[in-house]
């Protein structure tokens, strides 16, 4: 049997891939440990914020007894993300920047240029890449200044199909730590230029958690800058550092079910004899005070079987509507999408919690 022998071409290709697989090892390796170490690092600044919040609330800052959260109690056609809930989607949304495959896997739509503090890097590109890729990275950096500003810009030359969208979703790392004190969105103008103002802004984001952000209308994406205030502060040999870090910021396109509604339990450890009509709606953009009217928010003593019962009438100063039953808990069927027919707008209602101003036995003054 004749062994066969191989050509020093063949030989010297075989060491050429061999050495390519090497070196593509070493650099998985060597990100998987740049990986670890941001993971410890989050991790160490997390426990180190709650250390910090903790502190805070032993000061003697109370907690609202009467602000409601959406828990596993909350029933209804909606979306809960982190805390919050908002209008449930029609389908899935479509990621614009993430193309999804039918493998499963996703596939990043390039063309794109990113840009911290006016200063272009790369790295922050990452953000927009969906969590699940294998091209993803961990961003998480020690920054001397507390205020950021994160520029997206569009290369509006490539085509990229549909780029439209009208839910922003922001994921941070430590959550608690950051506000967001704007975000101003570019569109093209009629000559497909980038527009010198913004075509919508918007501000007044505080202490974020997981966020999704709804839009009153879809808009074209061209340009995007999300400027960030970090509220954290340690110290690293006498120097001041912000730790700073976001898991992802997707832009979404996505349609929403138009009767999205969310049934909130809310619980007192006394029997509740009336509740006001006015309520404050605690959003991803800050507190709404209100009315329940205003809101079409609906009051009940009873849900069981899927039904709402025993309907509860909102007390003023008009007037007072006592509870029919004594009962130390209330459902409230809150619809998440508001439509304005005065000025034709929408409203879809990103809620972290509801603060209820009821009366309680002990409170009755005879």
């Amino acid at each position: 049997m004749t062994i066969p022998v191989m050509s020093s071409q063949d030989l010297n290709k075989q060491f050429l891939e061999s050495k390519q697989r090497l070196d593509e090892t070493k650099i998985e390796i060597t990100q998987i440990k740049n990986d670890l170490g941001k993971k410890l690092m989050i991790a160490n600044y997390g426990l180190e914020f709650a250390s910090q919040k903790m502190d805070a609330l032993n000061t003697g800052i109370l907690v609202d007894e009467k602000l409601a959260i959406f828990d596993t109690t909350s029933v209804g056609e909606f979306e809960k993300f982190g805390m919050m809930v908002h209008p449930k989607y029609k389908k899935e949304p479509i990621d614009i920047f993430n193309l999804k495959l039918l493998s499963g896997d996703t596939l990043f739509r390039k063309a794109m240029t990113a840009k911290i503090n006016e200063v272009e890097n790369k790295d922050y590109i990452n953000l927009l890449i969906s969590d699940n890729s294998i091209e993803k990275t961990i961003i998480f950096e020690e920054l001397k200044e507390d205020v950021v500003k994160l520029e997206y810009e569009l290369d509006n030359t490539v085509a990229l199909g549909m780029s439209r969208f009208n839910t922003i979703e922001i994921d941070p790392y430590i959550y608690g730590a950051y506000d967001i004190l704007s975000i101003d969105l570019y569109t093209q103008d009629d000559n497909g230029e980038i527009t010198t103002e913004p075509t919508m802004s918007l501000n007044g984001y505080q202490n974020i958690g997981k966020t999704r952000i709804i839009l009153p209308e879809k808009i074209r994406f061209s340009k995007a800058i999300i400027t960030f205030k970090i509220n954290f502060e340690t110290e690293i040999n006498s120097v001041k550092i912000y730790p700073f870090g976001l898991k992802h910021i997707y832009f979404m396109e996505a349609d929403f079910i138009p009767n999205s509604s969310v049934i909130l339990k809310v619980t007192s450890d006394k029997y509740m004899e009336y509740i006001y009509e006015d309520i404050k709606l605690f959003t991803t953009n800050g507190t709404i005070e209100t009315t329940c009217e205003e809101y079409g928010i609906k009051l009940y003593t009873d849900y069981e079987g899927g039904e709402l019962a025993g309907r509860i009438y909102t007390s003023s100063d008009a007037g007072v509507n006592r509870i029919a039953k004594n009962t130390r808990s209330f459902y409230a069927e809150i619809p998440l999408i508001k439509n304005n027919i005065a000025d034709k707008t929408t409203e879809y209602l990103c809620l972290n919690g509801v603060r209820f101003n009821y009366i309680d036995d002990e409170q009755i003054v005879i």
